[in-house]
């Protein structure tokens, strides 16, 4: 007796659907930013920093009025101020002396897109590098002015009673570390008089 062997072939036919996908696509605008150096460095209270970088985009005739515009500083990367909101940055330099990250956003406000340049920025002050001198004030109390030459030569005077300390009386001598990182209390200068002695970034 013969065996017959039956193979039940089963074949799934895909059900045939409508395609309502979207396939209009269109190119986005691509933006390209240059001249922004990888790092800047400014003085406290004293410098503008200036920086003008130049974008490109695909869209050649793309509405400026589109377009938002960010400078953003951080420290590391958590943003601490917004301190420019035009295209060219001028700064007047107010942030404390440190080390920072430094942000250029673009935002396409018709898309939502947003395009980023980051560079680094380093804020010192201007007392450290010059002359200090400390003696007598024209009321003979203590007193501390200094030649400073950050940028050009400049002679700051009455740091002493500028500097919120109270008044101080015979003067002794001032002594720096001569570490020009003031972030973390690295750099410190003393003061020292008769009267007492002090010392600060």
């Amino acid at each position: 007796m013969k065996k017959i062997s039956i193979i039940l072939i089963t074949v799934f036919l895909a059900s045939c659907y409508k395609d309502t996908g979207n396939y209009d696509y269109k190119d986005i605008n691509e933006v390209a930013i240059t001249g922004i150096s990888n790092s800047y460095s400014a003085i406290f209270s004293l410098d503008m920093l200036h920086i003008e970088p130049k974008v490109t985009m695909t869209e050649a005739n793309a509405d400026p009025a589109r377009f938002s515009y960010f400078w953003v500083l951080c420290k590391g990367y958590t943003p601490l101020d917004t301190v420019g909101t035009a295209l060219v940055l001028d700064y007047p330099v107010s942030a404390s002396p440190d080390a920072y990250n430094l942000f250029f956003r673009i935002k396409d406000n018709k898309t939502g897109i947003t395009w980023q340049k980051g560079t680094a920025l380093t804020i010192g002050t201007r007392y450290s590098s010059g002359l200090m001198l400390m003696g007598y004030n024209e009321n003979g109390n203590a007193e501390a002015d200094m030649i400073t030459m950050v940028n050009d030569t400049v002679v700051v005077r009455s740091l002493l009673s500028a500097s919120g300390l109270p008044t101080l009386t015979d003067p002794v001598t001032m002594q720096h570390n001569g570490d020009k990182d003031t972030s973390v209390n690295k750099g410190r200068l003393w003061v020292m008089t008769k009267s007492g002695s002090y010392y600060g970034p």
